[in-house]
């Protein structure tokens, strides 16, 4: 499912999805909406409370409270996930989520987006509940802004677990991986083609099969380069570049793929 152009409205209010309260997963979804509220607010779902998966949000999102580039307020888990647009609020203001709420978890997601606000900003969350599971092999890029617990990654922790994550600390941003000073993490000092490399640290440990190295740009998830409508290796063109791009990220360069069976089971 995708929707686009313009949302706004008051409470729990999304560029896909306003509330969802029953438990419905949201998969292999996207919005490019631009979405304005005041409670709730998300580039994708203003109140979730089902799991997400491969989805994004491309749109800028502005409210008060609980606003996140991808999610407002999230109760379930969030995996191989990502939001790219621009995030403004007041409190619990992230890259991805606002406030992630309850027995979740934010999992190899990211954020790209600019994050502002005044209480709990994050690049990726902006407060994680004190019952949450913690965030494991995510990232946050863009730049930080804030008054009181303000983090690269996490404004608000509550001491709540962080594996492997990372933010890129641009000049001005929290030189802290959380607001509150809890949980750990990598900071790397503005240093992009750092992270152009999956080889290091924490990126080498990450998942292979989940994650892909980009051409100089942050690490992406695979399936994004599966759903890029053919422009695999991302140049603006569809050529014969995306089909070694293609092989070289599945490792069958013995393989001929010009039958479509990319990824080598004999099934296209």
């Amino acid at each position: 499912s995708h929707s686009s152009g313009e949302v706004s409205g008051k409470n729990n209010i999304g560029g896909l999805a306003g509330h969802n309260p029953c438990g419905g997963n949201i998969t292999e979804s996207y919005s490019s909406s631009n979405v304005i509220g005041e409670s709730g607010v998300g580039g994708l779902a203003g109140r979730d409370t089902g799991f997400v998966y491969r989805s994004f949000a491309s749109g800028s999102v502005s409210g008060i409270i609980n606003v996140g580039g991808l999610v407002g307020l999230k109760q379930e888990n969030i995996e191989n996930s990502y939001a790219t647009g621009n995030v403004t609020g007041e409190t619990n203001v992230g890259g991805l989520v606002g406030y992630n709420e309850g027995n979740s978890s934010v999992i190899k997601s990211f954020a790209t987006g600019n994050v502002m606000g005044a209480i709990s900003v994050g690049g990726l969350i902006g407060k994680v509940d004190q019952y949450s599971f913690g965030t494991y092999n995510s990232f946050s890029t863009g730049g930080v802004s804030g008054d009181e617990f303000v983090g690269g990654l996490i404004g608000a922790n509550n001491n709540i677990t962080i594996v492997n994550g990372y933010f890129n600390n641009h000049e001005g941003n929290p030189n802290v991986i959380s607001g509150d000073g809890t949980g750990f993490g990598t900071i790397i000092d503005d240093d992009q083609s750092y992270f152009y490399d999956i080889n290091n640290l924490p990126m080498s440990l990450w998942e292979r099969s989940v994650w892909r190295q980009g051409i100089n740009t942050y690490p992406t998830l695979i399936w994004e380069l599966l759903g890029s409508e053919g422009d695999c290796d991302r140049d603006g063109d569809i050529d014969f570049r995306d089909y070694i791009t293609l092989k070289k990220h599945f490792g069958h360069n013995d393989v001929n793929w010009l039958d479509g069976d990319f990824n080598n089971d004999n099934v296209v």
